[in-house]
């Protein structure tokens, strides 16, 4: 554990030097898409104290995904809302409220079924870049190979972007089946929980997508 907050750390120095205009050799910026080997419980302690990107000096709280003993499904959101980075918790404030109900009602699911995370682990005022997406990114991909979900549900442009690599935007994503890594596992892609906000009327069709996804657990 301690050998991988070392090598964060130095990450994040290699990264602030980076962003001075230091050109440095390119092997240790790929460190920054590879693996982190770790469990759940790692992961927890080492979100907490990521430094790899500017929003480490904004944030509040950097979330880690929610801790669930045996998930049928991984929700993967953009980045947590404002009252989340405040609180430091997933399903806070209106928009954790409307994923809560997705789950509960939509899917008919406990908040045990699932596990949350985000693609970008810290809530960004002016929205995460495609530098937070890549700097956080061996975060989800340790948070997945962990859980080994069954189905992946992309809930935004970002998160289906930091899963699946596709610049595709949701409206041309969504009723489709993807899917993710060598296990293949599916990847359904959905609204974002912003936008549902701002457009009810898309409530309708992300009903449907929370149905086709879970569909992949129920085969």
């Amino acid at each position: 554990m301690r050998e991988r907050l070392t090598k964060l750390k130095k990450l994040s120095k290699l990264y602030e030097l980076n962003d001075r205009g230091v050109v440095y050799w390119s092997g240790f910026a790929a460190e920054s898409s590879a693996p982190i080997e770790a469990n759940s419980a790692e992961i927890h302690e080492m979100i907490p104290q990521c430094q790899l990107c500017r929003l480490a000096k904004v944030r509040e709280n950097a979330l880690a995904m929610s801790l669930s003993a045996a998930p049928k499904i991984m929700i993967v959101v953009d980045e947590p809302s404002a009252h989340e980075n405040q609180a430091g918790r997933w399903f806070v404030g209106t928009g954790g409220e409307m994923l809560q109900n997705m789950i509960e009602r939509g899917m008919r699911l406990t908040l045990d079924d699932v596990c949350v995370t985000a693609a970008v682990k810290c809530h960004s005022a002016g929205g995460a870049g495609g530098d937070e997406l890549m700097r956080c990114k061996p975060y989800l991909v340790a948070e997945i190979e962990d859980v080994k979900p069954a189905v992946i549900l992309a809930l935004g442009d970002r998160a289906f972007f930091a899963i699946t690599g596709v610049p595709e935007k949701i409206e041309a994503a969504r009723e489709k089946i993807w899917s993710y890594g060598d296990r293949k596992i599916p990847v359904v892609a959905s609204f974002s929980i912003a936008y549902l906000r701002l457009n009810p009327s898309a409530k309708k069709a992300a009903m449907n997508d929370l149905q086709l996804a879970l569909s992949k657990v129920c085969r």
